[in-house]
């Protein structure tokens, strides 16, 4: 029998962290469990669902793979078009400070960046890419962006949305 290492590693690696994610939402209060929840299952969700519309496209989880080699290997044009994958790092920093409960001022800006960050294909109309078989650069043409593009940006609204909910219960 031929283990895939390659596969295994990182399943076992998102079980630990997943482990570690329940321990500390249980820890908090039922309001913020809830929303971090929702957030994560939105941002799952559109890892399972399709980022552009029509033809043969990947699924999220491809381009999150994937996304962050095309800054380094586009042009500076369409660079600010791949620039829109840091949004996964901002996220992931927000949603720890968010389970450790640390400096909340600069969650806020964490998701707010996340948010714009996550905005920015919505601005170009024909960025390139570099192909990864032949290795030149082709563009990517007319696109729509299709559900797990929407499911992502809501899992970045759904956690601004919820803390601004929370804070205004606060003050009530």
């Amino acid at each position: 029998m031929n283990i895939n290492w390659r596969i295994i590693i990182p399943i076992v690696l998102l079980l630990i962290y997943a482990f570690e994610l329940a321990n500390k939402l249980m820890k908090m209060n039922m309001e913020k469990a809830i929303m971090v929840m929702v957030s994560l299952l939105l941002y799952i969700s559109a890892c399972c669902a399709n980022v552009f519309a029509g033809g043969d496209r990947n699924p999220g989880w491809a381009y999150l793979l994937g996304g962050w080699i095309e800054i380094f290997l586009v042009k500076l044009s369409s660079k600010l078009f791949y620039m829109a994958w840091l949004a996964n790092i901002t996220y992931g920093f927000s949603i720890n400070m968010y389970l450790s409960g640390k400096n909340t001022s600069l969650l806020h800006v964490l998701i707010i960046v996340s948010i714009l960050l996550a905005m920015l294909p919505l601005f170009f109309n024909n960025p390139t890419f570099v192909d990864p078989e032949r290795g030149i650069e082709s563009t990517l043409g007319v696109f729509h962006l299709s559900t797990g593009y929407y499911l992502w940006i809501g899992s970045f609204l759904t956690l601004l949305l919820g803390e601004i909910a929370l804070f205004v219960l606060k003050i009530k």
